[in-house]
Formats: structure tokens, C-alpha cells, sequence
């Protein structure tokens, strides 16, 4: 009986590093063999590998030039691997024979950098069938390493055959309660949308879940219901806990919908979602979950805070404050956000959700209601701000007492005003009971360089002033926030 393969991994693997910071690679994946098959079954295994995967034959997992490695060891794949570089093979992840009976024992997969981006290898055995879509999502983003490790990682030890199967259908199962739970398990799509995978939505049972669906795909207008990228996964009752029910729901309907994303989904855990926004919910292999409120809106919500996450242009949160700016008394013509390169000077750098600065729209939208054009001025944007932090309430940074304006041709040579509003930040009254205040006659403001003026402001509302001026030390000292 030949000796069974090394399949020892070296502890680090540096020459993949190179690979963390170039654009995500959707090449198929490479398939080897360390053990004795023959062209017949090394076709057949390559086409299971990929059978559960969509679009064109033997496109998502294919043999790699040199595929045969019988009698080596599984390190010298990895060595042989890095040597194919990114142009035609995924370069971190493949998939390896190391079983002549790998329908019951599984196959090896293999990353060569797992989730923590340090260049550690990893390993699992895995369904034969299920390999080549467990490493498109990977590739896609939809899923991580340690999840689909989690998830799908079997033992190789043959028990008859049955055991992947079973496995297999107990998950089926999972995902087709009814009842209380949140109701029937919505039918699994067969192929995957153009984002690469679908969003996933619980509501209570007292909201209107089709309009909200409606409300929060981009484009519905356009669609129809079955190109919906946004799905309903569950109606949940009022009596329960919105998150912590739909968080128990999530990774059943997963194991059903391959596409479904699996670390993020959206809840509507209060009425009307369109005043209290939805929870988007972020939950990790380890079945910890991270929560903010985004706006139930197709673009901000849907695009600006779910799938720009989801496909990493926007981090989860951010350290630092976010300034509304006021422009006005500028030459005709000047384009709206005049100076905002010299507010920030990383401005045009800085990814979605990362600005420091917004300058808010001349004209004031409101549902019902004739929309209303804005000649700014200071007055008028001490009036209006409550309404504008309104606007942006479910920005968690933003700063509720502070705003910028820029009232001049030459803020570099002139600077920029700083302006102070004590109110309660309250932002859960309506539209038209914000318009009503005003605190023109308490407003206080600084001129300020346009360059310091962030630096100025994030200091000063942290209470750090020992190192201002007098002047500056009683702007942010004068009166109660």
C-alpha cells in the first residue's frame, strides 16, 4: 500500500503577500493531485469540483499545468503554486486530490493566506461537489475563509458515503422550518445575481415587507420582482427580538440560497422604517454580531452603506467626526463644495463613508411638500442645521453642535467661519418642528485658517483646548451641549 501524502503545511507562506493588495482575482482555480488518477478520473473530479458553480463548463475550477504531484508532498504544490503567479489561476486558493476514493473522503482545499492576511496557510477537506463554489465565494468576498471552513469542512473518513450527504440534506432541512421562526424559507435562485450575491431582509410582522422591499431595490422600477437583488428571509413577530431572531435565522437561510450573503443582512425592527431606518447586522463566523442603523433608501441605504461594505470600498465605522459646510457669498458659478480640498486635503482620496466633510443640497426635500430652494447664508444655516442633522441622522460621527461655513472667494486668505448651535440634538422630531427653531441670537462663531479648521474642531469637541487661544478656548467653553 503506497504511503499516505504529506499534507503538513509550512508555517508561513511569504510569497503570497504580494497578492493582499492587488484587486480581487476571479480566475478559476487550480486542481492537483497527489495521488495516482487517471485522465479519466482527473477530468471527472475537475467537472464534480465544479458542478455546483454557474456560467460556462470547466470555467471555475480547471487543472493546472502541471497538475500531477504523486508521491510529493502537499508543500510541494504550494511551491510549485506560487510559481503560476495571478494571470490565468486564483493565486491564494486550490484544491488538492489526496484521496483515490475522494467522492466519500473529500478533497483538500487550500488558501495560501487565510483571513487574518499574514501569509498562514490552511487547509480543510471538503465535498467534492461543493469545492469550486465554496472558492467563488471566497474569490467574490461573500463569504470568508474561517466561515466556509466552519460550514462545509469534513472529517475524510469513509463511513459508507453517506455522511456528506446526510450532512448535506441536515443543512437542506435547516433552512425549511415554518412556523414562528420566521416563516417558509424563501425559494433558493438558481443562478447568481450581477452583484455576486443577494441581500438578505427579516421585517416584523406589522411592516408592509413587499413595499419595503420595493423601496430598497436600486432600480425597482425597472425590475422585475425576480431580479430583485433584496430578498425577504423572514417575517418576524412582533414579540420577539428582531436582530437576535433574524440572527438565528440567517445562517439557515444561507445553507439554502448558496448566493445569499452571509455575514451581513438587513433587519426592519421598527415602523415606519423609513422614519427609524433599518439594522444592518454584521455576523461573524463566530456568531458575534456588530449592529448600526442605515436608512431604509435604495441609495443610501442599499448602495451607500450595504454593498459598498459588502465589496470593501467602505470600512464599518470610522474614528473621526463628520462637519456639515455652508457655502455662500461666493462668485457665480462656483461649483457646489468650493473648498473642500482646502477643509481636507486627503478629501479626494478618502473612500465612501470616510468624508470628514458634507456640504448640504440648496434645495430642502420633504415628503408632501413643495420642495423649497436654500440661499445660504449664516442665519440660514443656523436655522436649518437641526433640520440638517435631520437628514443625516443615521450618520453616527456626524457633529450635531458644529458646522463650517464657507463665505468667502479666498478661504485660503480669508479662512473659514466656525459656528456653534446649542440645541439638544434631537432629530427624532419632524421636519417641519426642526424648521420651526431657531438660534440665530446664541449661535457663536470663529474664523479660523480653512486648513485647521478640522483639526480645530475635532479637538475642540473632545475638550482638548489647552493649546488654543483665548478666543478659540471660550467658543468651545461658552454655554451647555
Amino acid at each position: 500500500m503506497p504511503a499516505e501524502p504529506d499534507l503538513s503545511l509550512p508555517p508561513s507562506v511569504p510569497g503570497v503577500e504580494r497578492y493582499q493588495h492587488t484587486p480581487m482575482n476571479l480566475n478559476p482555480s487550480a486542481l492537483y493531485t497527489l495521488i495516482d488518477l487517471s485522465d479519466d478520473e482527473l477530468q471527472n473530479l475537475q467537472r464534480v469540483c465544479e458542478e455546483e458553480c454557474e456560467g460556462d463548463a470547466l470555467s471555475d475550477v480547471l487543472l493546472a499545468p502541471q497538475s500531477r504531484f504523486v508521491g510529493s508532498a502537499l508543500r510541494d504544490v504550494i511551491e510549485y503554486h506560487l510559481t503560476l503567479g495571478d494571470a490565468t489561476y486564483d493565486p491564494v486558493h486550490f484544491i488538492v486530490a489526496v484521496e483515490r476514493d475522494w467522492r466519500s473522503r473529500g478533497v483538500l482545499l487550500v488558501t495560501l493566506d487565510d483571513d487574518d492576511c499574514v501569509c498562514k496557510p490552511d487547509s480543510f477537506r471538503i465535498q467534492p461537489s461543493l469545492s469550486g463554489i465554496v472558492l467563488v465565494n471566497i474569490r467574490i468576498g461573500n463569504v470568508s475563509w474561517e466561515e466556509e471552513k466552519e460550514g462545509y469542512a469534513i472529517d475524510g473518513q469513509d463511513d459508507g458515503g453517506d455522511d456528506d450527504d446526510k450532512r448535506q440534506d441536515d443543512h437542506d432541512d435547516e433552512g425549511d422550518d415554518d412556523g414562528d421562526d420566521g416563516g417558509s424559507s424563501p425559494e433558493s435562485p438558481s443562478d447568481a445575481p450581477p452583484l455576486g450575491y443577494y441581500i438578505g431582509l427579516y421585517v416584523l410582522e406589522s411592516i408592509d415587507a413587499e413595499a419595503l422591499v420595493r423601496t430598497l431595490e436600486p432600480g425597482a422600477r425597472y425590475k422585475q420582482s425576480e431580479d430583485y437583488v433584496v430578498r425577504l428571509q423572514g417575517v418576524i413577530p412582533s414579540s420577539s427580538d428582531a436582530v437576535d431572531h433574524a440572527a438565528s435565522l440567517h445562517p439557515r437561510r444561507c445553507r439554502k440560497n448558496r448566493w445569499l450573503h452571509k455575514s451581513l443582512f438587513l433587519v426592519a425592527d421598527c415602523n415606519p422604517p423609513e422614519e427609524h431606518g433599518l439594522v444592518l447586522v454584521h455576523l461573524d463566523s463566530s456568531g458575534k454580531l456588530k449592529t448600526q442603523r442605515v436608512p431604509a433608501a435604495a441609495y443610501e441605504g442599499t448602495q451607500q452603506f450595504f454593498c459598498n461594505i459588502a465589496n470593501g470600498v467602505r470600512a464599518w465605522s470610522v474614528d473621526h467626526p463628520l462637519f456639515a459646510v455652508f457655502q455662500y457669498n461666493t462668485a457665480p458659478g462656483r461649483e457646489h463644495g468650493f473648498g473642500w480640498n482646502l477643509l481636507d486635503s486627503k478629501a479626494s482620496s478618502r473612500a465612501a463613508g470616510d468624508e470628514c466633510f458634507f456640504y448640504p443640497p440648496g434645495t430642502i426635500m420633504r415628503k408632501g411638500v413643495k420642495p423649497e430652494h436654500v440661499q445660504w447664508s449664516l442665519e440660514e444655516a443656523v436655522r436649518k442645521f437641526p433640520w440638517v442633522c435631520r437628514t443625516r441622522r443615521f450618520d453616527d460621527n456626524l457633529a450635531r453642535n458644529y458646522f463650517v461655513c464657507v463665505d468667502n472667494d479666498a478661504p485660503a486668505k480669508e479662512g473659514v467661519l466656525l459656528v456653534r448651535v446649542d440645541w439638544d440634538c434631537d432629530t427624532s422630531r419632524s421636519d417641519a418642528e426642526l424648521l420651526a427653531l431657531d438660534f440665530t441670537s446664541t449661535s457663536k462663531t470663529l474664523r479660523v485658517p480653512a486648513k485647521d479648521a478640522f483639526q480645530i474642531l475635532s479637538d475642540g469637541i473632545k475638550g482638548d483646548v489647552s493649546t488654543m487661544d483665548p478666543e478659540a478656548t471660550a467658543f468651545f467653553k461658552s454655554g451647555e451641549v
